[in-house]
């Protein structure tokens, strides 16, 4: 009887969210981290007002990748109101156990379509709490 309920806690637990899922602050935007093993996903939260107005709703997908040591590296998204999200490679680094820093060339688009123009972007991301 004790084996079958530790069994069964064990199968309970595991069929629950992962529970290393921590909240970071973006450009005023809350960001959901969720790690699955290596893999890494930020999502919004509480989108900040001007990325509700291109579309963004809690739930959307900000970055998706890896995590290698310190390392993070992956897919981020640029939204638009006319052009819907677009993506670019971007990686960083876990600047300490509250502050991630990722950057990566960004295409500039004209008419929803990529020019041969790039943008640096520097992505911070502060550590607010977990679940």
């Amino acid at each position: 009887m004790l084996t079958r309920l530790f069994v069964f806690t064990l199968a309970l637990f595991a069929a629950l969210p992962a529970l290393a899922d921590s909240f970071w602050d973006h450009n005023g935007s809350l960001m959901r981290l969720t790690a699955n093993g290596q893999a890494r996903s930020f999502t919004y939260a509480a989108p900040r007002p001007g990325m509700v107005e291109v579309g963004v709703r809690p739930g959307t997908l900000f970055f998706n990748g890896y995590r290698d040591g310190n390392l993070y590296y992956g897919t981020a998204r640029v939204f638009s109101d006319r052009c819907g999200a677009n993506t670019f490679h971007i990686e960083g680094w876990l600047t300490s156990e509250t502050h991630m820093v990722l950057e990566g060339w960004r295409p500039v688009f004209r008419n929803c379509r990529p020019t041969s123009q790039k943008v640096w972007e520097r992505l911070e991301f502060t550590y607010r709490y977990s679940d």
